[in-house]
Formats: C-alpha cells, sequence, structure tokens
C-alpha cells in the first residue's frame, strides 16, 4: 500500500498564523480528510455491509466429470433360432459437474487494505509438490496472504517431504541425494523388485514367468510390510492396506493375462497381417484392461481420521496413464509385426537377428507416441543379457536395467527396466539383422520365379545352416535347379538332373495338396540332398536317409522359430523320434523312421503308432505289403504274408524266437531252427532292432483277431488281384469271360475289403489332391460339376462317337437302342466322378463290361451315372485307394461320399466295345412313369440330364471320332435326323411292338405322332 498524506496543512507555522475560528475550521478539514482516507483503506460502513461482503466472496469450485444417461436407442440382432431381436440400450455422454462436498468459500476484507491482505490459496485435492510451487493450486489465494500462505504451504510440504524422506526406512530412501542430479539415485526396495523380476525370467521363462513373478515379488513386498510396521514407519492398517493392494493388482494382472491367453496362443500361430493386426488389439486391450483394474485398486484410500476413501484423482491419473502405455505398447507390436511378415521362413540365428531389428524398431516407434502423449522418450541402455546368464530353456536373460529419458526439459537417467532397448548388444544383433534383409532384396530383385514363388522356402534354405540347402539357394537363385508344378505327379516331390548340370524339382500332388504353413519348406530342403541321378541301391539309400535328416533338422529349426504346431503333426513326431534319439542314444526308431523313407514302390504299408503302440496297414497302391518297419522288406506277397500269419500261431514262444526267414516257413520247424535262424538274421543286420518285430510277433502269437486281421488284408489282395487277373483286357469279342463269375470275383472283393475295415488294422490317409486341369467343369468352382472323363491331347471339348438315341443297323437290319453317350477316350485317360458326395458301386456286365454305377445329388436333381468299358487294373485300385481314403466310407457294396473329380478308374476297352472310349448313361431319378402313350411328350433325353446343354451343343459328334464298331449308322439321335425318325415310324408301324415303343418313348425321347 501506498502512504497517506493529508493536504490540510497543520504546521504550527501556519496554525501561528490563524485565529481560534480559523483553526477549528482547518481541523474539521484535516479530519474529513482523515475520514476519507480511512474509508478508502478500510471501507465505509456501506464497503463492511452484508450485501458488500457477499460480493467481496469467492466460492473455489472442484469440477469433474461423470457419465450421465440421456436417452436410450435401439439396437437390433439376430437370436440362436434366426429371429431378430431388439433391445433398448442406454445412452450416455460425458457431463462436467461440480462436487459441492470440496467447495471453499473464501471472502476478504473491504477497502485497500482488504485487498492487500487479501485471502488464503486453496490445494487442488491431490497436490503433489514434485510439479512445483505454481501447480498445486486450485485457487492462488489473493493478496499478502495468498502470496505468504502459497509460500508457506509450498515449504511446509516440502519440509514434510523431506523429513517424510528422512523418515523413510533405509530400503526406501534414495541412494544418494539426487535433487539436483541428472541421476536419479535408485532404493533397495526398487533393486530388489528388479532383482525379483530377473530372478522369475531365470527360474521359469515364458507364460509362467508371471506367476513366477508375481508370486515372488509378493513375498519380497511382505517382508518389506513386515519390516515397514516393525520400525514403526507404518500402521498395521496402512500397511496392510499398501500390501493388499499390491496382492490385489498382481492378482489382477495373473488373472486379465489367463483371460486372455487363449486368444493370445491362437493369434501367435494366425500368420499374415490377420495375425499382427489381432496380436495388436488383444494385447492393446489386455494392457488397458489390466492398468484400469489396477487404478481402481490404486484409487482406494485410507487414513485415521477418515478410514477408507477413494480418490477419483488417482483413478482417472491411472485409466490415462494405461491408455497411454497401451497405446505404446501397440504402436510397437503392430510395427515390429509387420516387420516380422518379412521374415517368414527364416530361421536360426538369421531369424533371431532379424526380429531383434524389427523389435527395436518397433520399440522406437513406440516411445514416439509416448513422447507425443507425454513428452519423455524412454531408452534402455544397458541390459542383463550382457551378464550371458540363461533361462531353464536356455535362452539368453534380457531385462533392461538402465533408463534413459530424453523429455523437452531435458535429459535423465535411472535404474529401470522400461523403454526401448538399445543396448550395446541388442544394437550389434540388430545390425547383424540387416542380413536377412539383403536376403529378402535378393529374392525380390531376382528374375527367377521361384525366388518370388517359393521366398518362404528359399529363406529357410538359405538360413538353415546347411551347406546342401545353402547351396539349393544359390542354385535356384542362379537358374541352375528349376521348379516344376506336375499336379499329375503321384509323389510328393522328386529331384532329375536334366544332362547339362542343371536340375529340375518336381513338385507332384502330394506337396500340391500340402496346405500347411511350412510343408513346403521341409520338402525344398529335403530335395536339397537329392542330386537327381540313380546313384545305385547303396547310393539311393544313404542319399535318401542324408534328405530325410536334412528335412528333420529343417524341421527342428522351424519348430524351435516358430512353435512345433507350425510344422504339423506327422513332423512333429519326426522331429521328436530324432530328438529322442539323440537324448537316449538309441537310435531304432530313427533308423526306422529313415528306412520307411527308402522306398522304390507302394505296397500295404505297415505302421506302428508309437502312442499307442498299435500296429496298422496304410493303403498305398499295390497289393503286396511293405513290412520295411520290421526290417522285412518292402515287396511280401499276399501269400508270404499268410505264412507268417500261420508262423505266429507256432506255440507261444516266451521271448522272440524268430528271424526274417521264419515267417517263409510253414511254421512246422523246431524251436532249436528258429532260434539258428534267428541268431544268423542278428549276424547279417547287426544294427537292427528287433523291438517292433517282437512286438508285432507276439501280438500275432497272443490274438486271434489280430491274425485274423491280418489274414484281411492278405484276402482282400488275393481278391483284388483275381479279379483283376480274370476281368483285366476281356472283351466280349475278342476275349469274352462268364459274366457270372466276374460279378462272384466282384462280390469277393467287396466282401475282403468289409473284413479289412472290421478288422481295425486300417489307417485311413489323407485325401490327394485332385488334378482338374483336364476336366470340364458345368458348374462352379465351389459346387463343380464334371463330365467324367479327362479331355484328350489336343481336345478342346469332348468328342462323342453315339449319343442318345436308337440307331437303324442295315448290317442286322434292326433298331439298336443306344441309351448313353460315348465318349472318345485315349486308353488310359482318367475317369472321376462328377460332383460332390459321389456313391460308387462297381458292377460287370457281357454288354457293358466292368462299370461305375454313380449317384448323387447336384443342386437338389438326384442323378445316376453308368460310366461302362473301364479298365479292371486301374479302376479296382482306384477304388482300393478311395477306399482306404478318410472321410470316404463303405457299407459292404457301396463308397459314399467321393469328392467331385475323384478318380474312379480309367477308360477301357471291356465288355461289348470295339476301342477304348467310355460310355456314360445319364438318368434322373425322378423321371416319371407315364400310364398313357399320349402323354408321351419328352424332349430329347440331352436336355432331361444335368449335362444337356453342354452335350448338345458343345460336344464334336463325327464319324471319325467313333470307335470302330464295323457297323454301319448315322451318328446322330433319332430325334435329331428326321430320317431315323421315319425308319422308326416304318418300324413300329410293322411291328406294332407296343411295348418296345414304350421303352423307346419313355426312356429316349421318342416322338414321332403327334
Amino acid at each position: 500500500m501506498q502512504p497517506v498524506s493529508l493536504r490540510t496543512d497543520l504546521s504550527d507555522t501556519k496554525l501561528a498564523q490563524l485565529e481560534y475560528s480559523a483553526i477549528q475550521a482547518l481541523i474539521g478539514q484535516a479530519q474529513k480528510e482523515v475520514q476519507e482516507a480511512s474509508e478508502t483503506i478500510f471501507g465505509s460502513e456501506t464497503d463492511n455491509s452484508e450485501e458488500a461482503k457477499e460480493k467481496r466472496t469467492k466460492i473455489v469450485k472442484f469440477f469433474k466429470t461423470r457419465k450421465v444417461q440421456i436417452g436410450e436407442r435401439e439396437v437390433t440382432s439376430t437370436d440362436s433360432d434366426g429371429n431378430l431381436v431388439v433391445t433398448k440400450v442406454p445412452v450416455y455422454k460425458d457431463e462436467t459437474y461440480d462436487d459441492e462436498n470440496l467447495r471453499q468459500t473464501k471472502t476478504w476484507s473491504a477497502g485497500e487494505f482488504g485487498s492487500h491482505i487479501g485471502y488464503d490459496p486453496v490445494l487442488k485435492e491431490s497436490p503433489n509438490i514434485d510439479d512445483g510451487l505454481e501447480q498445486l493450486w486450485q485457487d492462488r489465494g489473493m493478496g499478502e496472504l495468498g502470496r505468504l500462505m502459497r509460500s508457506y504451504i509450498y515449504w511446509s510440504m516440502k519440509e514434510s517431504q523431506g523429513w517424510a524422506s528422512v523418515n523413510k526406512p533405509m530400503w526406501d530412501k534414495p541412494a544418494w541425494d539426487d535433487r539436483s542430479s541428472w541421476f536419479k539415485a535408485p532404493t533397495i526396495r526398487g533393486i530388489t523388485d528388479i532383482g525379483v523380476t530377473i530372478a522369475a525370467s531365470v527360474m521359469l521363462p515364458g507364460a509362467g514367468s508371471l506367476l513366477m513373478n508375481a508370486a515372488l515379488n509378493l513375498a519380497d513386498d511382505a517382508v518389506f510390510t513386515m519390516l515397514d510396521v516393525g520400525g514403526g514407519y507404518k500402521s498395521w492398517e496402512a500397511a496392510g492396506l499398501e500390501f493388499g493392494k499390491k496382492a490385489l493388482s498382481s492378482a489382477v494382472n495373473v488373472g486379465v493375462g489367463q483371460v486372455f491367453s487363449p486368444a493370445v496362443t491362437a493369434l501367435n500361430s494366425t500368420p499374415g497381417v490377420s495375425g499382427v493386426i489381432g496380436r495388436t488389439m488383444v494385447g492393446g486391450m489386455q494392457s488397458f484392461t489390466t492398468s484400469t483394474a489396477s487404478s481402481a485398486i490404486n484409487a482406494i484410500t485410507w487414513d485415521a481420521e477418515h478410514g477408507l476413501g477413494w480418490s477419483s484423482d488417482a483413478f482417472n491419473a491411472g485409466v490415462q496413464g494405461g491408455l497411454i502405455s497401451a497405446a505404446t505398447g501397440m504402436t510397437s507390436s503392430f510395427t515390429s509385426g509387420m516387420l516380422n511378415l518379412g521374415l517368414e521362413g527364416f530361421v536360426g540365428s538369421t531369424y533371431a537377428n532379424a526380429a531383434t531389428l524389427s523389435n527395436t524398431i518397433g520399440s522406437l516407434a513406440g516411445q514416439g507416441v509416448n513422447y507425443a502423449l507425454t513428452g519423455d522418450f524412454t531408452l534402455n541402455v544397458l541390459n542383463f543379457g550382457m551378464f550371458g546368464i540363461q533361462d531353464r530353456n536356455g535362452n539368453l536373460v534380457k531385462n533392461g536395467l538402465l533408463e534413459l529419458h530424453l523429455g523437452k526439459n531435458g535429459a535423465t537417467m535411472n535404474v529401470g527396466m522400461g523403454g526401448a532397448d538399445v543396448s550395446l548388444g541388442t544394437v550389434a544383433q540388430s545390425i547383424a539383422g540387416l542380413d536377412a534383409w539383403r536376403v529378402n532384396a535378393e529374392l525380390w530383385t531376382s528374375k527367377q520365379d521361384e525366388a518370388h514363388k517359393y521366398t518362404s522356402g528359399m529363406r529357410t534354405l538359405y538360413s538353415v545352416g546347411g551347406a546342401k540347402e545353402l547351396a539349393l539357394y544359390q542354385e535356384l537363385l542362379s537358374g541352375k535347379t528349376n521348379i516344376e508344378e506336375l499336379a499329375s505327379g503321384d509323389y510328393k516331390a522328386k529331384t532329375e538332373a536334366n544332362g547339362d548340370g542343371t536340375k529340375t524339382i518336381y513338385l507332384g500332388q502330394g506337396s500340391l495338396a500340402d496346405g500347411s504353413r511350412f510343408g513346403l519348406n521341409i520338402l525344398l530342403a529335403h530335395e536339397a540332398y537329392r542330386n537327381g541321378i540313380d546313384d545305385g541301391v547303396e547310393g539311393q539309400r544313404i542319399e535318401t536317409q542324408q534328405a530325410v535328416l536334412g528335412h528333420i533338422g529343417a524341421a527342428f529349426a522351424l519348430a524351435q522359430t516358430y512353435g512345433m504346431g507350425s510344422i504339423g503333426e506327422a513332423m512333429t513326431g519326426e522331429v521328436n523320434t530324432y530328438l529322442e534319439a539323440l537324448k537316449s542314444n538309441n537310435y531304432d526308431a530313427l533308423g526306422k523312421l529313415l528306412a520307411g523313407y527308402d522306398s522304390s514302390g507302394d505296397y500295404w504299408r505297415l505302421v506302428r503308432d508309437y502312442r499307442t503302440g498299435a500296429f496298422g496297414f496304410i493303403e498305398d497302391g499295390e497289393l503286396d505289403f511293405d513290412l520295411s518297419i520290421l526290417g522285412m522288406g518292402r515287396d511280401i506277397s499276399p501269400e508270404e504274408m499268410a505264412k507268417m500269419v500261420k508262423a505266429m500261431e507256432f506255440a507261444g514262444l516266451p521271448k522272440l524266437e524268430a528271424s526274417r526267414d521264419m515267417v517263409f516257413q510253414s511254421g512246422n520247424i523246431s524251436k532249436e531252427e528258429l532260434m539258428k535262424q534267428y541268431d544268423e538274421f542278428q549276424k547279417k543286420n547287426p544294427h537292427f532292432s528287433d523291438r517292433d518285430f517282437q512286438a508285432f510277433f507276439e501280438g500275432g502269437t497272443n490274438s486271434t483277431s489280430f491274425r485274423n486281421g491280418i489274414l484281411s488284408f492278405v484276402g482282400a489282395s488275393v481278391a483284388l488281384e483275381d479279379a483283376i487277373t480274370y476281368i483285366e483286357g476281356s472283351n466280349s469279342k475278342t476275349n469274352p469271360i462268364n459274366e457270372q463269375k466276374a460279378q462272384k470275383l466282384i462280390a469277393n472283393v467287396m466282401s475282403s475289403l468289409g473284413d479289412v475295415q472290421d478288422s481295425g488294422l486300417l489307417i485311413r490317409k489323407n485325401a490327394s489332391a485332385i488334378n482338374t486341369s483336364r476336366l470340364i467343369n458345368l458348374g462352379t468352382k465351389n459346387n463343380p460339376l464334371y463330365v467324367p472323363v479327362e479331355l484328350g491331347a489336343g481336345q478342346l471339348v469332348h468328342e462323342a462317337s453315339s449319343l442318345p438315341g436308337v440307331r437303324y443297323l442295315s448290317n442286322i437290319e434292326a433298331f439298336k437302342n443306344h441309351p448313353g453317350i460315348d465318349l472318345r477316350g485315349v486308353g488310359g485317360k482318367n475317369v472321376v466322378v462328377s460332383a460332390n458326395s459321389t456313391n460308387v458301386t462297381l458292377a460287370y456286365n457281357s454288354v457293358y463290361g466292368l462299370m461305375a454305377n454313380n449317384s448323387y445329388t447336384y443342386n437338389g436333381t438326384v442323378a445316376k451315372d453308368q460310366l461302362a468299358h473301364l479298365k479292371a487294373s486301374s479302376t479296382f485300385m482306384s477304388f482300393l485307394k478311395n477306399f482306404g481314403t478318410e472321410g470316404i466310407t463303405f457299407d459292404g457294396q457301396t463308397l459314399h461320399g467321393l469328392t467331385a473329380g475323384t478318380i474312379i478308374g480309367k477308360v477301357g476297352n471291356t465288355g461289348t466295345s470295339f476301342g477304348a472310349h467310355l460310355d456314360w448313361n445319364m438318368y434322373r431319378a425322378t423321371l416319371d412313369e407315364y400310364n398313357l402313350l399320349g402323354k408321351l411328350k419328352y424332349a430329347s433325353p440331352l436336355e432331361d440330364t444335368l449335362f444337356g446343354d453342354y452335350l448338345k451343343h458343345h460336344i464334336t459328334t463325327t464319324v471319325e471320332a467313333r470307335y470302330l464298331s464295323g457297323l454301319s449308322g448315322d451318328p446322330q439321335t433319332v430325334l435329331d435326323n428326321p430320317s431315323n425318325r421315319a425308319s422308326l415310324k416304318k418300324y413300329f408301324d410293322t411291328t406294332r411292338d407296343v411295348a418296345w415303343f414304350w421303352k423307346m418313348s419313355l426312356k429316349y425321347g421318342v416322338e414321332f405322332y403327334e
């Protein structure tokens, strides 16, 4: 305030000059000035009235945000029954409100003095002294009282903070005074928490680390809590609440992790962009859920005066921090995940280094988001990995140790585990990771198609670490080795030398049908050991074993990098067999595994499920038996198998007393002779283990059903061989056979296959790939309808020698019924089923020869096809193959559930046929029977089939395309040829054969009477 001086002169000199009345007047004037000054300084009577006081009163308000319902909206959904359900859900908005419980009223005195004195400041609800003097106040106050009290309160809080620090237990005190230092001092408790986290990572890595970390942290928190209470630093209530909040937060952290674990597991095995997005979203939701729940727990407060309470500011701050943490984590996860998509197929150190580079870039991107939101960019410049300590899985334990914070106000450093890892080891590993991107650039810029089509497999070849694999990688890049896909190839892959220093790897049906993630990668690793040259029996055996070990090594490397689930169940079994051999130093099982690949043909192959110990047979396209799993060869005839079963019946022996030679004896030999033969076999085969042989042999000696089961396979082979031998090459003109005998042989085949199915020893295989490149599809991709025979060389449409109808044959002077369409078929072309879910039955008669009678439903139309004149060997073996395929059922007569395009035989010349062709008869099972001839108004029978338009308009019918029947006659149908209709009318008018006419009209659309 400014000092007050009177304008009236009351000096002695002045007063001496005045008389009494003038002096009184002068004093009155001075008193008036004093009164005016007093009212200015302290306020007038009016200024001190209640009305004036109210004007000098300020209400300090605390504004908060809450959600309020503003209405409802309707949400439409569909229930489990498909019904629409309308649900009303509330609609909310954020509303700012004044918390009246926190209001404070402040009043200051009247006049200049009142304004000068002012009123005291009001603190925020939850002030933080570290925010600084100016950031503590909800209202700064006014005047000197506001100024002084702000300083007093601030320094009192500072003093309290100082005393609180002084009074802290030694484990919570900073290691040194860091108030003016850029390096923040750690505490014993903080160092202990870091140590506990590292210990958990070492003792129980992976998902278990979360539980171990929580348990160890709670253990050390319990110790510190007891020390806090015992030392008098905290009350039981305060310490108990603090420990309880930590325990509950740990439980929430573990619980939320368990809830999200199934989704995380599923997404970790999901490749591609969808997997990256899914992992990013789930990770963000998990982080935010955990932080929100923990914020709610940590917002609980307690003091001796008020007891339990709740801090909304603490909760809001926690939620805000959770959102920032989620955004940071999601940015990091998405960035590194997208970069890792370019690493698919790399394994070993190449993948590890490149993944470290991706993670480093992702972490830096996440810290960039954190800086934008909080002004803090955190790096971790020291890593525990520098000490070389590994966890129980053999992985290096890598936890951050030293945080560097780069903010708008400068740089600080502290002991901590957060931030982007830029430690020396990580930077070095990231630089090494650039090699993977160099390889990517090499592949992306290559002019070889293989580099672009088989990129993942090429990455595996480069990084798996074998010289053969790296050599194949370089050959593929240089063009010295090429890859060709052959959907017709009945194999997975084969390598052939071209004679000019180059090789070609042919990928067959098995590989093209393999939809597994890394099946092709493993296959290329196998072919890396193939030279494409026949090196003789022993050379091929050694090469095959090297190739199998090579692909097992690649599969193991892929499994280590991407998880066992990425290589499929079969390869997982091979890898486990390999690892078990290394662990136990027993190579018997591995030897059998290697022997299983050394195959030059396909047979009934004996296999054993090592999980259950059960034996079984896989159908593999031949009628002999493959017993290589027992060390007994792969070309055992059905007769020899029968002798084996007979030998099994020879007196139950207490232990294995048999050899390979034994099974070919009649069984009527002495025990001594058996032992002699077995000893000789062991001398010739010192590395052969008899464990499987003994288990197989003793299973037969102890189980009649087991022996009978094997005999059912022998019976099926014999029945199939008999049927094929008798029917193959038969023809009613050149090589006629007995129709009844052929039918009986087919019945024997079906009966024997029924016995095989009932034996419990049949192991079905997965369906082979279907090659549709030479098939005409009249349906859609998802619902195909194929013409049931492949196109011939150079054909764009099928050629027919005869369409349905009645022909007049001049050499016999009679009409000939032809209910089907004869499709020209080059001998050996595959015959297939037309539609999905087709049922197939084999039959034989002297006219149609060997035929497949098929039934199916297509778009609601029930159809039946008869495919005739089939080749016997391929048809029976196709039936056998489909019988042994997963998903196809057999009822003792008919196969059910064949997929469109499945091969069921080949074009043949059996029955009444004079050249290889397919006689295709089509019927609709819903064809109506009419009682009156006058109602017979059928159109062409071609229109009465699912294939009508194609058969009428696209098939080429030429005399040249006809099979050589030696008979004259028009190749067209009677409906399309007026002369034929005239001939037919003449025939009927002459004979009046109503029954014949009825049959012709009903089935073949003959209409020559209006």
